[in-house]
């Protein structure tokens, strides 16, 4: 008589279940929770923060989580390759929320970290509408998950949450030296070794949009004058209400 087969726990459910396992030492580490999706439609987890004084935050951070048994990178890269799928892209950039991609490599039990609104937000001529089905993004070696990122990650849920009109922009640019000139239209801002900053003609409460605060940030990182990072950081604290 033939033996009946039961269901089998395969290596795949085994390193999947490890990558999240991975996620949450590190989020708990920090004091904060993960809570996993019953039906996971692009997001694996929901990353809940809280104040020091134990009050929970407002907004989650979302991941997507992807497990392998081994990266195999060439010697002396600083990008690994991830292939996404595109209706994924399509809810993940749709989100107010920031959406973090991990990729966990289960032999070295390190996990990688993209900000997949930011990355694709710097990718020049990215058209979501003539993409495949399936796309490649390339992860920094170098963002490697641990109690430091989480808390990073963090910062990019409270800077991307909050509307930053423009003259608190305004007020973070002064800071850096850059000063408003009078101008018919637009709004102009000079630094005398830097030049000028060129902005339509916001009104000083409206919010600046996205897109010009990517424009600005990675004009800066092109100059030398401040990494991505330390823009994030001092954008916050000008866009932090007292």
């Amino acid at each position: 008589m033939a033996r009946l087969r039961r269901k089998r726990r395969t290596r795949e459910h085994i390193i999947a279940d490890l990558s999240v396992h991975h996620v949450e030492g590190h989020v708990l580490r920090c004091g904060w929770v993960v809570e996993r999706m019953t039906h996971d439609y692009g997001i694996d987890l929901e990353l809940f923060t809280f104040t020091r004084s134990g009050e929970q935050e407002n907004d989650a951070i979302l991941m997507q989580v992807k497990a392998t048994e081994r990266l195999r990178l060439p010697r002396g890269a600083t990008t690994l390759p991830c292939r996404i799928e595109r209706s994924h892209l399509v809810h993940w950039l749709s989100e107010v929320r920031p959406v973090i991609l991990i990729v966990y490599d289960a032999r070295k039990e390190l996990a990688y970290w993209l900000y997949v609104q930011s990355y694709f937000g710097r990718l020049e001529g990215f058209n979501l509408f003539a993409a495949g089905r399936t796309i490649t993004v390339r992860i920094p070696t170098a963002n490697v998950l641990s109690v430091a990122a989480v808390r990073r990650l963090a910062r990019f849920r409270d800077t991307k949450m909050r509307p930053i009109p423009f003259v608190e922009f305004r007020s973070f640019l002064g800071q850096l030296g850059f000063v408003e000139k009078r101008v018919p239209k637009g709004r102009v801002l000079e630094h005398p070794d830097e030049g000028l900053l060129l902005f339509r003609s916001y009104r000083d409460e409206e919010p600046v949009l996205p897109r010009d605060v990517l424009r600005i940030r990675k004009l800066f990182e092109l100059r030398g004058l401040m990494e991505p990072d330390d823009f994030d950081a001092q954008l916050l604290r000008t866009n932090t209400p007292a």
